[in-house]
């Protein structure tokens, strides 16, 4: 897992919003949030090192000062030698025939990687304002609250 953020001075009001998404996060989660859980659960499973990364993020990433203005964060899977190895073995003893001719001609041109990439997050703050037009957070003409 690799993550480069690009920080900025230290913003409280990000902070207040950060709080805020993670308040209505849990509000609107109900029955998906177990659905959520059981994905990260299987994400972790196939790929025990996630586990151990996203701990090490939590840890090392208290250490910095700021606020992240813009954030990328990429997970891969990396292949050992071994795997890397059974590989290359299986590609040089596909089968005979029409098949396996086929099957050599396609591992040519496409030679088995080390790593694979399984979700990049990327998340970037364009403006921020510590002040905000009344007319930015009025309700709609419109709107009839249904009870």
């Amino acid at each position: 897992m690799t993550t480069n953020s690009w920080l900025g001075p230290v913003i409280p009001e990000m902070k207040e919003l950060t709080d805020f998404d993670i308040r209505y996060a849990k509000q609107l989660a109900g029955p998906e949030a177990v659905a959520s859980a059981q994905q990260l659960a299987a994400a972790f499973a196939a790929f025990p090192m996630m586990k151990n990364a996203m701990a090490k993020m939590q840890q090392e990433g208290s250490k910095l000062q700021g606020t992240p203005l813009e954030t990328t964060t990429v997970f891969e899977s990396v292949k050992s030698k071994e795997q890397m190895a059974e590989m290359q073995q299986q590609q040089q003893s596909s089968g005979g025939g029409i098949g396996g001719m086929l099957a050599r001609k396609i591992a040519k041109k496409e030679e088995p990687k080390a790593r694979a990439t399984i979700v990049t997050l990327h998340n970037e703050y364009l403006e921020v304002s510590k002040s905000v037009a009344a007319s930015d957070v009025a309700l709609p003409a419109d709107f009839k609250e249904k009870k």
